[in-house]
């Protein structure tokens, strides 16, 4: 195991962090100050009343946690009000009411309490008929929800088919919680950028604060094992206080805790490439060797009984990452074949790159690739006295996962393993928390936390080499080599995290106020193309191969291009390295008053200020050109966010609640870093336009540059033209504004009788809607338009370099309208559990950000104008979705429960444009040539006959001037078949087109056995289960299919665009339709059944 020498290096400076940490919150209960974000405890409160509604003042009311004996206790007050904070989700909890002279005591028992919500107990004493004063509860089992949420326990858990044991197959149950399973299963919650989510564990924020992984994840897999949570949340609305930190939605896991009872587990369970499916519709898919493994321990109990207890988890990974297999050459049998590339072109590729560059340029694997993660997570959980309470929570998470690169179906390339990279996470964090009752009416909240994070981005055959792509006689290409941003990539980023808040109790008002401070402290060494990217126009030459041969080939060592190099400017990459540390400071207070017993309102606000003392360094010629510097940064800029949430409960079991907030936060750092590594003073480019030094006038093109070419070092003529200062330019706004959105949430909640099915039917509307205050976008300052193009988009001037600054814009939302409707049964055959949601979204915005660098935010959404978005259809976009969960349980056999659960969904494709790209780096519409050849321009759709464009054969462009009528009509053919005929001398607009539907089923099959007792330990138990992850491909093979067009998310329609002498857009290079109309890129992995065996054996 990795841990055996990584926790030997590691355990004295984490033990030395405990015990800081410790000692210091500790020291925090001498203070009765005032706490927390995300919350990681429940509470019970509630009313005391006599028969009348009169309120019964100091009333002692005792909470006793059943499996640690913990007690918690509290008086009411003057208006009967009471609280009980601090108390572990879950239980069962035992409330009494002791009694005083006028009545007895009371004890109401099984209660259980959850996340987020409240769980009201209203206790009323009465007479009865003898005369004898009695207490009862009038609203046991009811909660006090506000704003849109979900809460899934370990019962919930426990059930679900979950193959990659994985949370996000938990939370995608509830009806706004998407799951983008080609995409790192990418979390979109409410229609949202997936990037804008905030994930806490035992209250401490753990995002991906720098913003590389698409599922916002710190880590590669999920930073905590399944059988570590207690409970976990999806709050997309919650209109209290102290949620912040994200403008998308936020997840809320609490860990389990020990308790006085000794309890464990161990869990193993198997796929392996017998228990895949292998047909799609027509597709054959072999995945080759595959073997996934997961185990899983975890162990808890007392260190000393009713005081301090211990819980402990560990999972090991090991498993196969099939995505290698997607991408084939003609004839593999691969789900997507570039038939425009041999296995022969790529032997004769890998023979070259061995005898004329001297590096093994990999072959296209036959199997999967081996990935491995590793996750410990430890708890402390100290009962000072009844009092005061103390958690400790220690995780270390390992792992990597395979990143094919060079692979695009539009651009008919292959990438070999050289151009692959391994992507590595190593994180760590370490908490302390402290919970007080200073007074019946006072408490606090600590909480200190520390993180520290290392990212690994390594080419496969190492870091050091060129990017080269090589066209192959069949008009495709394979790419080999360092893929070109990981020649010089290094990222680490510490955390350290601090929060206090303080509850007071007056009257029939709940006031709570809070101080918070995030500080980050990142390096990261960014420096794409720093090693040079070539192009070739074919394999041989002409020597080698008269047919196919050319001059600028890959035999040859002699490039069409060198297409990029960036570097320092003293051509060292590590002299490119930028560090920054900032933070997030915030402040809260808010008051929650029951106005009577059926409304609840809640008010109050949040203000975030942002700090720091580093800057980018000055770029004195920037500031020359505009007038401003390009050294703003997130000091001085704050966001204030009112909230304001209802809850009213009607007679007879119906509650309408809503509330509107504002919220800020999610945004990756990687956006600020942009500022600190791209200054244009450190990183810079060649002075190819002869500015600075005319001797380097065209020195790119030169017969320096691509002759000769070295795999390993470009050439000195190139390096002697590099100077301080000479760099393009990302900056942020002067003006930039936190980032924002307003959420408003209206909701009912209501319980029915459906006749002969039985009562207790829940059904749930619920409208989410979320508008834009601050959302970012990119400008480039440094282009100005020049021309109009034939369709009147605009045409901007080359500049030798690009200022895109980061800014705002104030338009883009989201509407989500939720239908839900649940129902249990406890019959003779089993008890039953059913839901079913039904879902519909509108979603809008002007940039997607989906990306993690400037160039691609700025360059790669689809647009008729870089500088001028406009408002259309979100990439996040998923219009209709059905989802639901059916549980079965019965002992059919002793006292051995069989569960069958199962997970379904069906919803509608995602949006994609349909785009062109300008012919070579001809750069058609202008601008840096950075964006040159980017399939992001909107496709013009031509009037029959349009004089404003001519149709020619691939031969004739760029500048062709006559009409070639058999291209014109393949084009024709296409518009009808695109369903595009309407545009007609239009540009189609962004995400105009959809994918198909998609639908999926989860299903889980468990036999609990019952096996012996283990003395002072209890009852063991084995459970053993199937998981099958998308049954209706095992059911039929056209079923659970999953197509989607790749990031971007733009199909390229025209491949090359150029404007001829006469003023007329030239059309040519259709390859993306020569076979008819398929946009979708076909995810094999995803779209057939997966089958997993598990045991458990328990405790």
């Amino acid at each position: 195991m990795k841990y055996k020498s990584r926790l030997v290096g590691s355990t004295a400076a984490t033990l030395r962090q405990l015990s800081i940490m410790v000692l210091v919150a500790i020291a925090f209960i001498a203070i009765p100050v005032a706490s927390n974000a995300q919350q990681t405890t429940s509470s019970i409160q509630g009313t005391v009343s006599d028969s009348d509604g009169s309120p019964v003042a100091n009333a002692e009311i005792v909470v006793v946690h059943g499996p640690t004996g913990s007690t918690s206790r509290t008086s009411t007050n003057a208006a009967g009000y009471y609280v009980i904070r601090g108390l572990r989700v879950g239980g069962p909890y035992v409330a009494n009411l002791k009694g005083s002279s006028s009545y007895g005591e009371e004890q109401i028992e099984q209660i259980f309490v959850t996340l987020t919500e409240p769980y009201v107990l209203n206790l009323v004493t009465r007479v009865t008929e003898i005369e004898e004063i009695v207490v009862s509860a009038s609203q046991q089992d009811a909660f006090l929800r506000m704003g849109a949420a979900s809460n899934f326990d370990q019962e919930n858990i426990s059930g679900q088919a979950n193959i990659n044991r994985d949370f996000k197959n938990i939370i995608q149950q509830d009806p706004r919680v998407l799951i983008d399973y080609t995409t790192q299963n990418a979390i979109s919650i409410a229609g949202s950028n997936n990037r804008f989510n905030s994930l806490t564990v035992d209250g401490v924020r753990q995002n991906d604060d720098f913003g590389l992984n698409n599922s916002g994840l710190p880590t590669q897999r999920a930073p905590l094992s399944i059988d570590a949570i207690e409970q976990i949340s999806v709050e997309v609305a919650p209109f209290d206080v102290s949620f912040g930190g994200f403008t998308g939605g936020t997840i809320n896991a609490v860990t389990r805790s020990g308790t006085n009872n000794w309890d464990g587990s161990i869990t193993f369970q198997n796929s392996n490439d017998s228990l895949l499916g292998d047909k799609s519709e027509s597709d054959s898919v072999d995945f080759g060797k595959f073997d996934e493994d997961f185990l899983s321990a975890t162990l808890s109990g007392p260190i000393i009984k009713d005081k301090l207890w211990f819980f402990v988890s560990y999972v090991e990974f090991t498993g196969t990452d099939t995505s290698a297999l997607d991408f084939g050459p003609a004839g593999s049998g691969r789900p997507n074949e570039i038939d425009q590339v041999t296995q022969a072109d790529i032997d004769e590729v890998i023979r070259l790159s061995d005898s004329m560059y001297g590096f093994d340029a990999g072959a296209l694997p036959r199997s999967g690739q081996d990935i491995t993660s590793e996750t410990l997570l430890a708890k402390l959980d100290w009962e000072i006295n009844d009092r005061h309470i103390v958690t400790v929570t220690f995780q270390d998470v390992i792992g990597n996962n395979l990143v094919p690169q060079g692979n695009s179906s539009f651009s008919n390339r292959l990438g070999l393993t050289s151009n692959w990279y391994d992507r590595s996470e190593d994180f760590q964090s370490v908490s302390a928390q402290v919970f007080s009752d200073w007074t019946d009416a006072f408490s606090t909240e600590i909480k200190i936390a520390s993180q520290e994070r290392k990212t690994g981005q390594n080419s496969l055959a190492g870091n050091d080499m060129a990017q080269m792509t090589i066209d192959t006689p069949g008009n495709g290409s394979i790419r080999v080599g360092s893929d070109e941003f990981r020649h010089g990539n290094e990222l680490a980023n510490d955390q350290f995290q601090w929060k206090i808040k303080g509850d007071y109790l007056w009257n029939n008002h709940k006031i709570s106020a809070g101080l918070e401070r995030d500080s980050l402290e990142i390096f990261n060494l960014f420096n794409p193309a720093s090693n040079g990217i070539y192009e070739f126009d074919c394999i041989n030459t002409l020597a080698t191969d008269p047919v196919n041969g050319c001059a600028n080939s890959y035999e040859g060592r002699q490039a069409a291009e060198l297409v990029d190099y960036s570097n320092a400017y003293t051509n060292i990459k590590n002299d490119a390295a930028a560090s920054f540390e900032y933070e997030i400071n915030s402040f809260y207070l808010q008051d929650s008053v029951d106005i009577s017993s059926q409304l609840t309102l809640q008010y109050g606000f949040r203000y975030d200020w942002y700090t720091s003392s580093d800057t980018p360094a000055l770029n004195s010629s920037f500031e020359s050109r505009y007038g401003f510097s390009n050294q703003a940064t997130l000091d001085g800029r704050d966001v204030f966010m009112p909230r304001f949430g209802f809850t009213y409960d009607f007679d007879g079991g119906t509650t309408l609640r809503g509330g509107v907030a504002l919220f800020s936060g999610g945004n990756p750092n990687v956006w600020i870093s942009n500022s600190f590594s791209n200054d244009g003073v450190t990183i810079v480019v060649p002075d190819n336009d002869g500015n600075i030094d005319p001797a380097c006038e065209d020195v790119m093109s030169s017969a320096a540059a691509v002759t000769n070419v070295d795999a390993f070092s470009v050439a000195q003529e190139v390096q002697d033209c590099m100077f301080q200062g000479a760099g393009d330019v990302e900056l942020t706004d002067p003006n930039f504004d936190i980032p924002s959105t307003w959420r408003f949430n209206l909701a009912v909640d209501t319980e029915f009788d459906f006749g002969p099915l039985g009562d207790g039917w829940l059904f749930t509307a619920e409208a989410v809607l979320s508008e834009v205050s601050d959302a970012t976008e990119w400008y480039d300052l440094a282009r100005t338009q020049i021309d109009t193009a034939p369709d009147g988009r605009p045409i901007y001037d080359t500049p030798s370099v690009y200022d895109v600054m980061l800014t705002n814009t104030s338009e883009g939302y989201s509407r989500t309208l939720s239908l839900s409707l649940a129902k249990n049964w406890d019959t003779r055959a089993g008890y039953f559990d059913a839901g079913i949601h039904y879902t519909f979204m509108d979603a809008e915005d002007v940039n997607p950000s989906q990306s993690s660098t400037v160039s691609s935010n700025y360059g790669r959404p689809a647009t008729f104008d870089r500088n001028g978005r406009t408002l259309r259809p979100s990439d996040f976009l998923v219009e209709h979705r059905f989802n639901g969960t059916i549980d079965w349980q019965k002992e059919l056999f002793g006292d051995n429960t069989t569960r069958v659960s199962m997970f379904w969904e069906f919803r509608s494709g995602k949006p994609f444009s349909y785009t062109m790209r300008e012919y070579s780096d001809t750069r058609v519409w202008g601008g840096d040539s950075t964006f040159a050849r980017r399939d992001s321009q909107l496709l013009y759709i031509p009037t029959l006959g349009d004089p404003n464009v001519i149709f020619t054969s691939t031969g004739d462009n760029p500048g062709g001037l006559v009409n070639d009528p058999a291209v014109e009509a393949q084009f024709n053919a296409f518009v009808a078949a695109a369903g595009l005929e309407g545009y007609r001398g239009k540009i189609v607009p962004r995400n105009f087109d959809e994918t198909d539907w998609r639908s999926r089923i989860n299903l889980r099959i468990q036999q609990e056995i019952g096996l012996f007792d283990i003395p002072g330990v209890g009852e063991s138990m084995l459970r053993l289960y199937l998981d099958i992850e998308n049954l209706g491909n095992l059911l039929n093979s056209d079923w659970g299919r999953v197509e989607q067009v790749s990031f971007p998310f733009n199909y390229t329609a025209v491949d090359e665009v150029s404007i001829n002498d006469n003023g007329q857009y030239v059309y040519s290079s259709f390859d993306n339709f020569e076979d008819g109309i398929e946009p979708e890129s076909f995810f094999a992995e995803q779209s057939v059944y997966k089958i997993q065996l598990g045991v458990t054996l328990t405790f």
